[in-house]
């Protein structure tokens, strides 16, 4: 779904493709009788040409993958270290590898971890700039 300014349009595809991924054949045709019911209630997805199964799904994302030769970063050890420092009972993650303190920015008022986590994340950046 969007991130921002969800429709109720947004909210019938992504039930239809949800339903398509759990349930391909929809052998009761319980998908159709849904979208014909919003569609009488006037709640219709802008920009699709029909309101077939196929037209209404979203389209597949990009791929996705966080490793092998398709993803240019491994963002998979910040995605979990992130997910761990949002646990409030858990451990905190580890830090990015790169804490230089060159590449930090100049500011009296940050305490040693939080210049320490700010050239970690600038050094990162700077890796992966592209």
């Amino acid at each position: 779904m969007p991130v921002v300014d969800v429709t109720f349009g947004d909210v019938v595809r992504s039930l239809v493709t949800a339903d398509r991924v759990l349930y391909p054949d929809d052998e009761l045709k319980l998908r159709r009788t849904l979208v014909e019911a919003l569609r009488r209630r006037g709640i219709v997805p802008q920009g699709v040409l029909s309101l077939a199964d196929a037209e209404l799904s979203w389209p597949r994302p990009i791929d996705l993958s966080l490793t092998g030769p398709a993803a240019p970063v491994d963002l998979q050890p910040l995605i979990l270290s992130a997910t761990l420092d949002l646990d409030p009972v858990g451990p905190a993650g580890p830090m990015p590898e790169d804490r230089s303190a060159a590449s930090a920015p100049d500011d009296g008022d940050l305490h040693d971890d939080e210049r320490a986590f700010s050239a970690a994340a600038v050094g990162w950046a700077r890796a992966h700039a592209r």
